[in-house]
Formats: structure tokens, sequence, C-alpha cells
């Protein structure tokens, strides 16, 4: 997956990392063209 894509993403992720979260994140093209590849 990806890698963030400024400081406040960092934060963010490692702010939800250590609430026990796991970030996943894909391309806008899956999430908004491509739904099902997100499923599968």
């Amino acid at each position: 997956m990806g890698i963030p894509n400024n400081t406040e993403d960092g934060n963010r992720d490692k702010y939800l990392k250590n609430s026990g979260f796991t970030i996943l994140r894909f391309e806008n093209r899956f999430v908004f063209k491509q739904p099902e590849y997100l499923i599968s």
C-alpha cells in the first residue's frame, strides 16, 4: 500500500497505530473506479 503523503498523515497514522488500528491505503482510482477490487 501507499505511504503517508505529508506530516499530518504520518502523525494521524502513528496515533491510529498506537490505538490498535491498522492503516490501509488505496489509490483513488481503485476506490472510485474499481471498488470491487477492494472487496476481493
